[in-house]
């Protein structure tokens, strides 16, 4: 769904030229099923690092979803990436209750 990633997608730019992005859907998790925000991806060029361009897109994202009546934003992150989990707890973001399994096909 193009469409929703459209509503809940930003760009950064600095000059004219984007510099990073951010792309998120609205799913429903949990039993019973609860609205809650997802950031799917995160890109910011390693120029531009460690000048806020993310936390503006995070914040940007996080006041869509809570204009639309969203109350949870989540993330699935690689726990080895320690410097993007050191960014999302700096962000006020904390481990969930869910576990992510998975299958090599």
């Amino acid at each position: 769904d193009v469409a929703g990633l459209l509503e809940f997608g930003f760009v950064a730019e600095v000059g004219r030229h984007a510099r990073g992005f951010i792309l998120g859907r609205v799913a429903h998790i949990g039993e019973p099923a609860i609205e809650q925000g997802l950031i799917l991806i995160l890109g910011v060029h390693p120029d531009y690092w460690r000048q806020g361009i993310a936390t503006q897109l995070v914040n940007a994202i996080s006041e869509k979803f809570r204009s639309k009546g969203i109350k949870t934003v989540r993330i699935g992150i690689d726990e080895r990436d320690k410097d993007l989990l050191g960014f999302f707890e700096h962000m006020g973001f904390r481990v969930g209750h869910l576990i992510d399994y998975s299958k090599i096909l």
